[in-house]
């Protein structure tokens, strides 16, 4: 009897130490981070800037600015910092965009299979912890890249106003009115 009741507690001490009992955590925290990067890279399959009509915006509106004969005064060439400013946040928006849209879709990739693991317990289960704060630390860097990315785009929203703006006043650089991006 003593036999029996002892194998039946290390049984049950050994099936309890097989059971995982963070598994749905972790799994709903994959899955929220999973769900985190899907919107973005939705936001990123909806973005609408078409990169050649801009280019082809910019490069206008900078032989605008160019092509005056003699000496061009210190407003204007303001403006044509602007547009340097604006050229500048085109290339590190693009730069940020095609980063984040190989980076995402890996991301996503690996969490989903972090997620099949702890579902059917592959693995080390003492590094699980690991792998999700490493799979933490991931997102928030995309986050990070992806906010700056929603700023650059507001930039060049207002970076296309003054653009345009600036070419309906033609050569006329002596214009009174204000043409600094904010």
């Amino acid at each position: 009897m003593f036999h029996r009741s002892l194998y039946l507690m290390f049984s049950v001490f050994l099936l309890w130490g097989c059971v995982d009992l963070n598994r749905k955590a972790r799994i709903e925290k994959l899955s929220k981070l999973t769900g985190e990067l899907t919107l973005m890279l939705e936001s990123l399959e909806n973005d609408n800037l078409d990169t050649t009509e801009f280019l082809d915006l910019l490069e206008r509106t900078f032989a605008v600015g160019y092509h005056i004969n003699d000496t061009i005064d210190v407003d204007f060439m303001y403006r044509l910092d602007s547009l340097n400013r604006v050229k500048n946040s085109f290339e590190e928006r693009n730069a940020i965009f095609n980063y984040v849209r190989v980076a995402i879709p890996h991301r996503i990739s690996e969490q989903r299979a972090l997620a099949y693991d702890l579902e059917n317990d592959y693995g080390k289960r003492e590094q699980y912890d690991d792998y999700i704060h490493d799979e933490t630390t991931n997102v928030d860097s995309i986050r990070v890249l992806f906010q700056r990315y929603e700023e650059l785009n507001k930039e060049l929203e207002r970076g296309v106003d003054f653009m345009d703006h600036f070419l309906s006043l033609g050569l006329n650089h002596n214009d009174e009115q204000n043409l600094t991006i904010e």
